[in-house]
């Protein structure tokens, strides 16, 4: 898709995850026992035809920097065009994280400058916090032929907590947004995918930085719809989107794959639109004889000993004999122990877990063990 370029938010949900973003960003979240959470943004810009992407980090930066690395796994490593990553703004008076921004219209102004030097006409702004494969191309060209000056993003989400509601005309144009409506099943959700041409984002942004706005959908947008007509348009989605807005949503989401198979493979293995993620050499994971899986994603490099059912387990695992892992999702490098039980938990990387020891959370509760303990 010529003329557009892509803008995706790292950070902005990195407090409704807070578990899981102590040391990383919302899009470094590791997911499906492969993929980070950003990977799905990435690839659908990548697999519509946007190959000229901006990724805006705040904080907790690295592991997402590592898992980037030059693009060349998304075929973004190009001397014209490819991924870049936008680094942290923080003004030199800011001393606090209260100063450090925490919207999206704050990190827009944050890059401006990189904003105004972007050759192509369009821009699709998208955050990480969504779990999606789409094709992007059909919003834009929504976008072109409504006249809108800028077009969000609508469908279904499986969010808990997070989702706003788009209130539209007839004609599809915004007339209200009523927000943080919990769980829903209007197919009219704000999706934080949005269109606009390049100097039309930057007037916006300059307007809001004139005015002080702090809110990009209840400020800049309703307002510029009232104060400037602006002209805001909708494309509606086909795809339900997995809202990741809490642990729980994390959790649900992760064991949602791993039950329905139909959800997993048009996820992860649409035909000429599958998501990519940074390609890993590692040997083969190892099953001994004693050694029960069932219903699982298990990625390469790991140790199964144990039984293994209804879980995500990811790279460099290991799981001793006489251990029980049921609907879990266990990062990278844990250790499990000799005859260890665990239930509805989640690992950080790098936990180890001993002989002997039972963690045993609830769907609905899951336990959640942060990086590097030992228990």
């Amino acid at each position: 898709m010529t003329g557009v370029s892509g803008i995706i938010f790292s950070n902005l949900h990195d407090r409704n995850i807070h578990e899981l973003t102590k040391k990383r960003t919302t899009g470094a979240i590791p997911f499906g026992g492969r993929y980070r959470l950003i990977d799905f943004p990435l690839s659908s810009m990548v697999n519509s035809g946007i190959d000229d992407i901006y990724v805006i980090s705040h904080h907790n930066y690295n592991s997402l920097v590592e898992h980037i690395g030059s693009g060349k796994d998304w075929d973004l490593a190009r001397h014209n065009g490819g991924i870049k990553m936008l680094s942290p703004y923080i003004t030199a008076y800011a001393t606090s994280d209260s100063e450090q921004y925490v919207s999206r219209l704050e990190s827009l102004k944050s890059i401006s400058y990189s904003i105004s030097k972007i050759k192509n006409e369009y821009i699709v702004l998208c955050d990480c916090n969504r779990i999606f494969s789409t094709d992007l191309t059909d919003i834009v060209r929504s976008h072109i032929k409504s006249g809108a000056d800028i077009t969000l993003g609508i469908g279904r989400a499986t969010d808990s907590a997070d989702n706003s509601i788009v209130e539209t005309d007839e004609f599809g144009f915004i007339t209200g947004i009523a927000k943080n409506v919990g769980k829903t099943d209007s197919d009219s959700v704000n999706l934080n995918i949005y269109v606009a041409t390049r100097e039309h984002l930057i007037s916006m942004i300059n307007d809001a930085m004139m005015r002080g706005y702090s809110s990009f959908s209840h400020e800049m947008l309703l307002r510029g719809r009232t104060e400037h007509k602006d002209k805001i348009g909708t494309y509606r989605f086909a795809e339900t989107f997995i809202g990741v807005s809490s642990l729980i949503d994390y959790y649900n989401a992760g064991m949602a794959i791993v039950e329905d198979k139909d959800l997993y493979f048009s996820l992860f293995e649409r035909s000429n639109f599958s998501v990519m993620t940074k390609v890993t050499n590692s040997a083969p994971t190892r099953y001994t004889k004693t050694a029960s899986v069932h219903n699982s994603l298990i990625a390469d490099g790991c140790y199964i000993a144990g039984n293994v059912e209804n879980s995500i387990i990811f790279p460099g695992v290991h799981i001793a004999s006489g251990s029980s892992v049921k609907n879990s999702i266990i990062f990278s490098d844990t250790y499990i122990g000799c005859n260890t039980c665990l239930s509805s938990v989640i690992t950080d990387k790098n936990v180890m877990i001993g002989e002997n020891v039972s963690l045993l959370g609830i769907p609905t509760l899951p336990i959640m063990v942060e990086e590097g303990r030992k228990l």
